[in-house]
């Protein structure tokens, strides 16, 4: 093996430990975009021909403030709504615009806006929230 050789295999053993580390490493417990403070749970979803996340779980009879980015023109997306908590909102274009409720109950918020939808799944506890956190939802994949 000449030395040409051996920076070959250096190379791709580093590079495979890198996606090794990268996919398949030690990922925080915490929603994307939730920013754990107390009282409230925060979480920032886009609005881009689908909502980004699409799926929110969140814990029972806490604050829950969702900040949506509207991120696109479309007339059909300008109206936002949740079935079940009588919550409706106008979204601005390219700006945040927070939407704030309670969940009483632990089930699943459907909102919508247009053909775009997603869900707020609220369960009871802190910790049964936190432990399906990136797992989906049995009804939502």
């Amino acid at each position: 093996m000449n030395v040409a050789d051996a920076v070959i295999v250096t190379v791709s053993l580093a590079i495979g430990a890198w996606q090794l580390w990268y996919f398949l490493g030690r990922r925080s417990s915490a929603a994307p975009g939730e920013q754990l403070k107390a009282g409230t749970q925060e979480f920032r979803i886009t609005l881009e021909g689908g909502f980004s996340p699409d799926l929110v779980i969140v814990e029972a009879g806490r604050p829950v403030r969702l900040e949506i980015l509207r991120g696109e023109v479309d007339p059909e997306s300008e109206h936002l709504a949740f079935d079940n908590l009588k919550v409706t909102k106008t979204l601005a274009e390219f700006t945040y615009v927070p939407v704030e409720f309670i969940p009483s109950d632990p089930g699943d918020y459907r909102f919508y806006c247009g053909t775009c939808d997603g869900y707020v799944v609220a369960q009871v506890g802190g910790e049964a929230a936190r432990s399906n956190l990136g797992r989906g939802h049995q009804k939502h994949g």
